[in-house]
């Protein structure tokens, strides 16, 4: 792995400790909580098969739905429980290292089938990493709002 892979890598892992971190402190009740698409699950789901979807060689060959559920339309207490969350967190966080392995620098800065995310992979990721800190934003701002500890920063 070339100095940009090395770089969108180190800053994904961090993001993945910090969504783990989320899992880990997050309770039934609380990951349940909140109104339309700002309930954590909702948004857990969304973040983790978001990834799972970006991971997949091309934007036809991924079946949304088929770990979590549809993160918009399954209701609340549809969802898995969080150790089921932990464990697709678990799957997809070595999906990605493994697509990082796959893709040295030349790669990063190659075709793109994903091209509403950028022109090439390494934007990709970014666009990815993106995403995820929006919807990790979204968590913590509910928990604020609910008085209980924040998602640590990492």
């Amino acid at each position: 792995m070339g100095p940009i892979g090395q770089a969108l890598s180190a800053q994904s892992e961090r993001q993945w400790a910090q969504l783990g971190a989320c899992l880990e402190q997050l309770d039934e009740a609380t990951a349940c909580r909140g109104e339309g698409i700002l309930v954590p699950k909702r948004l857990l789901a969304h973040i983790i098969e978001t990834v799972d979807f970006y991971l997949a060689p091309s934007p036809d060959e991924y079946a949304w739905g088929g770990t979590i559920g549809d993160w918009e339309g399954t209701p609340t207490d549809g969802f898995p429980s969080l150790a089921a969350f932990a464990r697709y967190h678990a799957d997809v966080a070595e999906r990605l290292r493994e697509w990082f392995g796959r893709h040295d620098d030349e790669a990063l800065l190659g075709g793109n089938p994903f091209p509403w995310t950028g022109a090439n992979p390494a934007e990709r990721m970014m666009y990815v990493m993106r995403h995820t800190a929006q919807h990790l934003g979204e968590i913590n701002a509910l928990l604020r709002t609910w008085g209980l500890p924040l998602v640590g920063w990492r």
